[in-house]
């Protein structure tokens, strides 16, 4: 389980998301679709704006500050994690799966950015916290999306050699039942 874990952090997931820019990624779909990133942006706000004074109602003043930030994280975030790369391309299959997988990804961009930033500070105990904002925001996930958006973007998809785009759609393949596989051994 721990092998598999880690091959799905660090190996499945990344390549499900260079796979889903590098393809869907281009000056045309960021325009047709910036409104996926705008209503995020919109629902994150309103989510921060309700969760930090919703947040006291739960922890009083003076009372532990990290358990009070755990309930700014949830009432913030809920569960939007991955949930969505594996069921989108799972229900609606084919090109047009990973067309709304790709949506689903702008959507969860601006998410993703503040629990790897704000989110982090908020779970991590200044004490323990090392590393900064941009580290933290320099993870597997985020540079596969950079990468794939750049290929997309920049056309490089196509003179990428064969081998290449063929192992990480077979790695990306994996997402879905290793998923399904660490979910049953919990």
């Amino acid at each position: 389980a721990a092998v598999m874990s880690k091959l799905e952090s660090y190996v499945f997931v990344p390549a499900l998301s260079f796979h889903t820019f590098m393809t869907y990624c281009n000056i045309n779909s960021i325009k047709e679709n910036y409104n996926f990133v705008l209503f995020s942006v919109v629902g994150l706000a309103i989510s921060l704006l309700m969760a930090i004074p919703l947040s006291y109602f739960f922890i009083k003043r003076g009372g532990d500050y990290y358990s009070r930030n755990i309930y700014k994280y949830a009432l913030t975030f809920g569960n939007f994690g991955f949930m969505g790369n594996a069921i989108v391309p799972a229900i609606l299959g084919g090109v047009y799966g990973g067309d709304v997988l790709y949506k689903y990804m702008l959507f969860t961009l601006p998410l993703n950015l503040m629990v790897y930033s704000w989110g982090v500070i908020l779970m991590i105990p200044k004490s323990d916290n090392k590393s900064g904002v941009l580290k933290n925001l320099a993870n597997h996930i985020f540079i596969a999306i950079v990468l794939g958006a750049l290929c997309g973007i920049t056309g490089l998809t196509d003179k990428l050699p064969a081998l290449v785009t063929t192992t990480v759609g077979y790695f990306k393949d994996c997402m879905t039942p290793v998923a399904m596989l660490l979910t049953g051994f919990v």
